[in-house]
């Protein structure tokens, strides 16, 4: 069901808000984090990436937070913390290879996602899509998916309407899901 906070959602073309919730793990692929964030200050977008859970890659990320950082290590919250935060977000990141483990378990974490009126971003494969797919999904089918991701989250902010476009029909998908 839909996330109970999402009236804490801002003007993503103000502050684009994103988040990856899960195991911190390099075998996610999380090391492409900091392409991801690159990218989007090369198309001027001013955002934030929350990086929630635990893992392999928890003290690299912890020693690159803060500062002059757009990536904030939050480590392991509680379920409610973190369905606080996702609806505070515009984006979450879904950054599995097409693996089949990653096929199977990510779409828990999507319907998280859209549920709490997400767009994703991330590789595109069978994994990260739900039947039907929407204009949430803003997945790449480029090897360079951050690159590539960055460029459609520029390009819909400065046309298109966010909460029509991407929230709206998250939350929707996430009924029928």
């Amino acid at each position: 069901f839909p996330n109970r906070f999402m009236n804490l959602k801002t003007d993503p073309s103000i502050h684009l808000y994103l988040a990856y919730a899960g195991r911190v793990d390099k075998k996610r692929g999380l090391g492409n984090i900091d392409d991801l964030s690159t990218a989007l200050s090369g198309f001027g977008l001013s955002h934030s990436i929350s990086i929630i859970g635990e893992g392999d890659l928890s003290s690299e990320f912890a020693s690159q937070s803060g500062g002059d950082s757009n990536i904030a290590y939050l480590g392991p919250l509680e379920h409610e913390e973190t369905i606080r935060l996702l609806a505070k977000q515009h984006v979450g990141i879904l950054p599995m290879p097409d693996v089949a483990i990653w096929r199977i378990s990510s779409p828990i974490k999507l319907a998280e996602y859209v549920a709490s009126g997400l767009a994703v971003i991330g590789p595109k494969h069978s994994g990260n899509i739900l039947d039907g797919g929407g204009e949430w999904s803003l997945l790449s089918e480029n090897a360079d998916w951050t690159q590539d991701c960055a460029s459609i989250l520029a390009r819909i902010i400065r046309d298109g309407n966010w909460q029509e476009e991407i929230v709206e029909r998250a939350l929707q998908a996430s009924e029928n899901y």
